[in-house]
Formats: structure tokens, C-alpha cells, sequence
């Protein structure tokens, strides 16, 4: 498997992992599921150092991690949704609102990895030459 593939799929898998330990955490303790960000954010920052040194392209990393954020905010967020954490979602069929604002939050969610995948991977890059 190509390193940078290994490092997108690794990032996922451990991301949704994530997602599920902090779903649960928050459900039985009480904190609030959305300090779950920090772990997220780093997360990212990981995937784009390690993609970076991968590849030695900025722009390599921060589509990695843009994939991973893709997870994120698509399948995480079910996952999360469905241990209780978050509100279960009603069906989006009828009501285009509340589709096009889920469509806007993974956007963000993407958005946010990208350029936090984009840091680390100029830290990554930088430590190349």
C-alpha cells in the first residue's frame, strides 16, 4: 500500500475510533462531547505531518487530512449520533433546511482539517530539509 494511502486510512480508522471512546465518555462522565475537538484537531495536525513527509508536498497532507475530516463529519458523526452523545438526526427527506445545514457542517468540518492538516504538514515538510 502506498505510504500516503497507509497514513489516510490510518488516520481514519484511528479518527472514528476516536469519535466512539469520546461518544461514550461524554454519554457516561458528563463532558461535554464537543471538547472532543482537541483530540480531532490533532488527529488532523498528525495526518498532515506524516502525510507530508510522505509525500513532501503541503498539498498532499492537507488533502489527507481533508479526506480523514471527511470522515469525520460524514460517518463519525453517525457513529456518535447512535451511541447518544448528539442528537440522532431526523430523516432529512423532508426538510431541505436541515439537509443543506448538515451539508454546510461537513464542509466546515473538511474546511477545519484542511488547514490544520495543511500545518502540520509544513511542519512535516520543514523537517525534510
Amino acid at each position: 500500500m502506498n505510504p500516503w494511502l497507509r497514513i489516510v486510512v490510518i488516520g481514519a480508522v484511528s479518527l472514528l475510533a476516536f469519535n466512539v471512546v469520546a461518544a461514550f465518555s461524554s454519554k457516561f462522565t458528563g463532558i461535554p462531547y464537543s471538547y472532543a475537538m482537541i483530540g480531532s484537531a490533532l488527529i488532523y495536525f498528525g495526518v498532515g505531518y506524516f502525510a507530508a513527509r510522505a509525500s513532501d508536498s503541503v498539498g498532499t497532507a492537507a488533502l489527507a487530512a481533508g479526506i480523514v475530516g471527511l470522515f469525520e463529519g460524514t460517518l463519525g458523526w453517525r457513529l456518535s449520533s447512535m451511541i447518544g452523545p448528539v442528537v440522532p438526526p431526523e430523516p432529512l427527506a423532508d426538510d431541505p433546511i436541515r439537509a443543506f445545514a448538515l451539508v454546510v457542517t461537513v464542509a466546515l468540518v473538511v474546511a477545519i482539517a484542511v488547514a490544520i492538516g495543511a500545518v502540520g504538514g509544513m511542519i512535516g515538510r520543514r523537517q525534510l530539509a
